[in-house]
């Protein structure tokens, strides 16, 4: 997507603000492409990588809350899609990353 890329480069410029919109954006029209096609399971992992780059600007921004919303979101999507599919390395390396980046946030249990 088009407003994914965009918000890759102003990321990379330390526009936070301005990639959190692009990245938005970018989530919006593939929550809509999911909706008008059944969800395919190519269009749900494209919904996932949305929330893991907003995950990734909340971060920086010291917003953990939010980046822990948007990740545990783009878990949901992935732990379906590795059910449907338990022998794709991909999806469950992916799904492997996102459990291991809310640890590193929740941190230690008490």
């Amino acid at each position: 997507m088009v407003y994914g890329n965009v918000g890759e480069v102003l990321l990379a410029q330390g526009e936070l603000d301005e990639a959190l919109k692009a990245y938005r954006d970018s989530l919006a029209i593939r929550e809509r492409l999911v909706a008008a096609t059944a969800t395919t399971p190519s269009g749900s992992r494209d919904l996932a990588y949305g929330h893991t780059s907003l995950f990734t600007v909340y971060q920086q921004q010291g917003d953990t809350a939010q980046a822990l919303a948007e990740l545990r979101a783009a878990r949901a999507i992935m732990a379906a899609l590795v059910a449907l599919a338990p022998n794709l390395a991909s999806w469950s390396e992916f799904l492997a990353w996102i459990d291991q980046q809310i640890a590193r946030l929740e941190g230690p249990p008490p």
